[in-house]
């Protein structure tokens, strides 16, 4: 599987062969995002946050990272796991134009992690 490594201060990214290894030091999983993941992330939109604007406030979350990213940027987005269940997840996607620049669009940590 390509890993994604993330330059966090110059946004940028770059593709490697190598697996996240410390990942693999938290006992964490990390694939990723497929169409299927949909659901998932959806009511992690929804409950992570705490009630954060009530379901107005759901719905702006769901608004932000639609299905259209699991289709079409999947290789570019992770989900990160422990134990079968889902306790994170980065959305984005490299840019077109300047091959070093990636986006990242969304991220979702479970509160309890």
């Amino acid at each position: 599987m390509l890993a994604l490594h993330f330059r966090l201060i110059t946004g940028s990214a770059e593709v490697s062969d190598r697996p996240m290894s410390s990942f693999a030091r938290l006992g964490l999983i990390e694939r990723e995002l497929a169409g299927d993941d949909y659901p998932q992330i959806r009511d992690a939109l929804a409950n992570w946050w705490g009630g954060l604007g009530g379901d107005d406030g759901a719905d702006h979350r769901m608004a932000l990272v639609p299905r259209l990213f699991f289709d079409h940027f999947s290789n570019s987005s992770v989900l990160i796991g422990r134990h079968g269940e889902m306790v994170g997840f980065l959305v984005g996607f490299l840019s077109q134009t300047h091959r070093d620049t990636a986006y990242i669009h969304f991220v979702g940590v479970r509160p309890t992690e």
